[in-house]
């Protein structure tokens, strides 16, 4: 299972709520699309490995992120794709 080189804590976007920033920034630590195990994106996002499971598990049930329980690993799910699909979309019909 290779792991990608995750850069050092990245600061949450900016956003209203705490959470939805430090969801934002989990997304953004998955991006190169691999499987990343909790550690490194905890040590990704600057967040304790408690608070980055509960997001990641959150996003999971949601069906953003897909979990491998037996590696202990995260990757973006297949959901995120619709809603690439959708905004591809919007742009071809207004371009």
């Amino acid at each position: 299972m290779g792991l990608a080189t995750l850069p050092r804590p990245a600061a949450a976007p900016e956003a209203r709520i705490q959470s939805i920033g430090r969801a934002a920034a989990l997304l953004e630590a998955m991006r190169d699309g691999g499987w990343v195990q909790l550690r490194d994106l905890a040590r990704a996002v600057g967040l304790q490995k408690t608070t980055t499971f509960n997001l990641a598990m959150a996003l999971v049930d949601v069906g953003l992120v897909e979990h491998d329980a037996r590696h202990g690993a995260y990757r973006l799910g297949p959901r995120l794709a619709e809603f690439g699909r959708a905004v591809e979309n919007r742009l071809s019909a207004n371009g």
